[in-house]
């Protein structure tokens, strides 16, 4: 959900549960969300309020994009550590040359 209002430029100012007035073993959330800079028109909060409800319904789908940002992030890492070891190797192997006379 967070990551759902940061994208849109957004942040959480205050969060509040409570019991539900209707039924003990209900919580409410209420959440109080600050545009960063701007003022959200009607389009752009109906678009927030949508990504956010769509966050909360599906938990699952926010979790596997964590896990698969961990599992890019690694793979970036390791990539850089396979440059690295390739281009020390082309140092190494590299044919220096010297102008003439020297050497």
């Amino acid at each position: 959900m967070t990551a759902a209002l940061a994208s849109a430029g957004c942040r959480v100012v205050e969060m509040h549960a409570r019991s539900s007035s209707l039924d003990e073993r209900r919580v409410e959330d209420t959440f109080v969300v600050q545009s960063v800079g701007r003022q959200l028109d009607d389009d752009a909060l109906e678009e927030v309020s949508a990504r956010v409800l769509a966050a909360t319904k599906d938990p699952l789908q926010a979790r596997s994009l964590k896990a698969e940002l961990a599992r890019l992030q690694e793979e970036v890492a390791e990539l850089r550590r396979r440059n690295g070891v390739l281009e020390r190797a082309m140092a190494r192997a590299a044919i220096k040359t010297f102008p003439s006379g020297q050497g």
